[in-house]
Formats: C-alpha cells, structure tokens, sequence
C-alpha cells in the first residue's frame, strides 16, 4: 500500500505456524544503527550525512501525507542500499 522510494518495499506476509512471517525488500547495507557503528570513529562526509538526513525527512513527509505515523523511528529502523538510498522500515505489528 506504500510505494515510495525510501519506504521498504512490502512483497509478501504469511502465518508458520505460530509466527507472522513479513517478506520486506532487501537492504544490504543493513541498518543504520549498525553502519554507524561500523565506521568505529571515523566520521562520516557531511555529504553523506546530508543524503541520509533528507531521506529520512522525504520519507517521513510521505508517511505524513499518507496519515500515518511511525512511533518508533530510530536508527535502527533506518535501513541502506548498496548506494547509501535511505529505506525506513520496521513498522510493527499490532
């Protein structure tokens, strides 16, 4: 129901036994609690910093426009491409 780039893609969603299994588009930087953490100290360019920083925001607007509301973004819900594109993702299940 989400379509936006730096929104992860939802593909598919099924019950095993006991568990509600959620297929989400692949990001294999991982998230970016973990990248920033594997910089050990080493800052990152404020270019990319800057890059990171408005794809959040872009991100954020469309939920907003769309009347939803995240509750719980933080860096590690935060996830990147190979190419650093931002994907907010881990939107729970209520």
């Amino acid at each position: 129901m989400l379509c936006h780039n730096n929104i992860t893609k939802f593909y598919d969603s099924f019950i095993d036994e006991d568990f509600v299994c959620i297929v989400l588009q692949y990001c294999p930087k991982g998230d970016l609690n973990k990248f920033i953490q594997s910089q050990k100290g080493i800052p990152l360019s404020e270019k990319k910093i800057w890059k990171i920083f408005l794809e959040i925001c872009l991100g954020v607007e469309y939920l907003h426009n769309k009347n939803i509301i995240h509750k719980d973004l933080k860096t590690s819900n935060i996830f990147l491409l190979n190419d650093y594109t931002v994907k907010i993702g881990d939107f729970g299940v209520d």
